[in-house]
């Protein structure tokens, strides 16, 4: 599938590109607001309400964390504008293990330093903190091999729970995802889950260091909107 990388303006441009290839104009939007930055950047802005005033969206399904259900629906819910609450999952010991993995195979200094940084910065005694360490170390310089690094970042995307999202996007049935997050650890379960349901996407890069030193990208979304 072919990727695109758009600039940083407004969901809308990415609806129109997206609006080509599906059937209905009658459309259910799910936006998945992660933390409350995005519900400034997004929410409190002229996005929300340009995607309110499109004729072609009847439904607009926010989905936020339980602790915020009650505030952003006083302040957003509208005809159109609904809310739901992410599922409460904690990520699993697979989870964990591979996201730790997979984090450390972008290969830049910045990730480098981190490493070196988590013998004196992580939890637990010294054992555990040089076997972090060294399993960081290790996963870095190994994956310069690209099977490798293949082989971690298939492991992570398989070990992503994304059956966690089955029920509320059959509750929903959006004709578009919106995940501004794109790698927040729910995003990227709703973003795997989206793909197996053929469900188009619309993914956002939060900040331009994500590329650089927080984790790899697992899963593309069908465009992707990025900082100019």
């Amino acid at each position: 599938m072919q990727k695109f990388c758009l600039s940083l303006s407004s969901i809308n441009y990415a609806y129109v590109l997206m609006r080509r290839s599906m059937k209905s104009t009658n459309m259910t939007i799910l936006m998945s607001i992660f933390d409350g930055n995005m519900a400034r950047n997004i929410l409190r802005t002229d996005v929300l309400t340009s995607l309110q005033n499109n004729p072609n969206i009847s439904r607009i399904v926010l989905l936020v964390h339980s602790l915020k259900i009650e505030e952003y629906t006083q302040e957003f819910k509208s005809g159109k504008v609904i809310l739901d609450t992410y599922p409460t999952n904690l990520p699993s010991k697979a989870e964990l293990i591979t996201w730790f993995l997979v984090r450390h195979t972008i290969h830049t200094k910045n990730v480098r330093a981190k490493i070196n940084e988590l013998y004196f910065t992580s939890g637990g005694n010294w054992p555990v903190r040089f076997a972090k360490f060294l399993t960081a170390l290790c996963t870095f310089y190994v994956t310069k091999i690209p099977v490798f690094d293949y082989l971690i970042r298939s492991l992570a995307r398989i070990a992503c729970n994304d059956r966690m999202f089955s029920e509320l996007l059959n509750k929903h049935s959006p004709d578009l995802i919106f995940l501004p997050t794109i790698f927040g650890t729910n995003d990227i379960r709703l973003l795997k889950k989206a793909h197996s349901l053929t469900i188009p996407t619309v993914g956002m890069i939060k900040s331009w260091d994500n590329l650089i030193g927080k984790d790899p990208l697992l899963l593309w979304p069908d465009r992707l909107i990025v900082h100019n």
